[in-house]
């Protein structure tokens, strides 16, 4: 079979969820596997455009932001939004178009919006014969999630098919198999090697912060307030691609044990080592975090799919939230007083983890799109 697997690479958590993909299907044995970026394959505005836009807005802008979100899923609206990004992509993206009808993959997998309605329009067009997954890497599915000439739509949750059946999408055709995460982030029961491998104390609650790879939202506020817990816990900081953020925390002088790290490939040991993580809650994240059974403190979530996926972890009494950095102390202390209120905690996570997604979304691509 020849699959072709499309991500974007605007955030990771799109990418990293093809990536695992397609190196399962590799070991499967699988030999026609190619996996792109699309936005290599559109115009020069756009390759500048986009990302700058998207990390911006959800920085600076995060009601503008939550607004064009709200609107555009709006199902009264959809037939011109559609209109619009019909538009938008053929100009912008063509060269994707004429790539992905110039090599007419046997299967196609979409880890990012865009590309899914570019496929979903070529193959209604009937310029490629290709099956065509959607993979709805958020909780809740927003309408430019649902292009319906898709062929099936893979989903986090029961919520998410709710969603997608909604908005018209036959139940048949959805699959709730989980986010792909890969299979270093199943829980291993290594904590004390790996505390011991980043010189971490095991006596002191560990506790993560890290918000995706943009690291953006108040890592340095909250870094400064849980200094003052001297001799109870140490703190993992992971600054991603925030350079200025590694080099600011990297002036101080911190009373707790402070690691600090840049953008990392081993978020899996640090999970692991890990009692409780501070992060956004973005798809990926949330599933990694699950995975490990690490409870999650949920902070400045993006307005729209993020806190979608925060309702949906709060719903199952799986996470914690803050809406002000001080929220933390409680949560903190609480912890402190009585570590058994974390198991109760992995408790609900186990409930709604799927650590095994990815073999199970590659079941299903060997299983059902091969006949």
């Amino acid at each position: 079979m020849k699959y072709l697997l499309i991500y974007g690479s605007c955030g990771h958590g799109h990418q990293r969820a093809a990536e695992y993909i397609a190196d399962e299907l590799r070991l499967r044995g699988e030999r026609d596997v190619t996996i792109i970026d699309f936005i290599a394959y559109t115009t020069s505005f756009f390759k500048t455009i986009y990302p700058f836009v998207y990390k911006y807005a959800v920085t600076y802008l995060p009601l503008l932001w939550k607004w064009g979100f709200d609107v555009t899923n709006i199902k009264e609206l959809n037939w011109f939004i559609r209109l619009i990004r019909r538009w938008a992509n053929h100009f912008h993206a063509k060269k994707l178009e004429n790539f992905i009808i110039h090599n007419n993959p046997e299967v196609i997998i979409l880890t990012h919006f865009l590309p899914s309605e570019v496929c979903s329009y070529l193959k209604g067009s009937n310029k490629i014969s290709s099956r065509v997954v959607t993979m709805v890497t958020d909780t809740i599915a927003h309408a430019t999630w649902i292009n319906k000439n898709s062929d099936y739509f893979v989903g986090m949750a029961d919520e998410t098919k709710k969603a997608l059946i909604e908005w018209g999408i036959r139940a048949d055709r959805i699959k709730v198999l989980g986010i792909p995460v890969a299979s270093k982030f199943k829980r291993q029961n290594m904590r004390d090697e790996f505390l011991k491998k980043y010189a971490l104390d095991p006596s002191l609650l560990t506790v993560l912060i890290t918000s995706g790879s943009f690291g953006i939202g108040p890592i340095e506020k909250l870094v400064f307030l849980l200094n003052r817990y001297q001799n109870k816990i140490q703190v993992i900081v992971v600054c991603g691609n925030n350079k200025s953020l590694f080099n600011r925390l990297q002036q101080h002088a911190f009373s707790v044990p402070v690691k600090l790290f840049q953008f990392v490939s081993f978020m899996d040991e640090l999970m692991e080592a890990s009692d409780i993580v501070i992060a956004k809650s973005g798809g990926l994240t949330m599933c990694e975090s699950l995975a490990k059974e690490l409870p999650l403190v949920i902070s400045r979530p993006i307005p729209g799919q993020e806190t979608y996926n925060a309702q949906f972890l709060l719903s199952h009494n799986a996470a914690y939230q803050i809406h002000r950095v001080g929220e933390i102390e409680p949560i903190i202390d609480s912890i402190l007083k009585d570590k058994s209120v974390l198991e109760v905690k992995k408790e609900y996570i186990r409930k709604i983890s799927r650590p095994n997604a990815t073999a199970d979304v590659v079941d299903f691509l060997l299983t059902s799109l091969t006949k």
